[in-house]
């Protein structure tokens, strides 16, 4: 690990990927649904290129409409907002 990368910073590194960051998603979604009455919400952002077409309020209105809550949807179209 380089320093002062994040320990969960999956890209950028070498023989590091996105396979490794599914494979400890799984393991922590997993681990969590051991325990009773238990889920799991997972979502994908691929930020690789798509700033330019995301409309951040129309993102918005669907988080809210799929009931994601209020702070996760706030932050995610404050993030998108007036990006180049």
């Amino acid at each position: 690990l380089q320093r002062g990368l994040d320990p969960l910073q999956f890209a950028y590194q070498a023989n590091i990927g996105v396979e490794d960051a599914i494979i400890y998603l799984l393991h922590r979604a997993y681990s969590h649904l051991d325990k009773s009455d238990s889920s799991v919400r997972i979502m994908f952002f691929d930020f690789t290129s798509a700033f330019n077409t995301i409309q951040p309020e129309l993102l918005g209105d669907k988080l809210r409409t799929m009931q994601v809550e209020s702070p996760l949807v706030t932050w995610v179209t404050d993030y998108l907002t007036g990006r180049p």
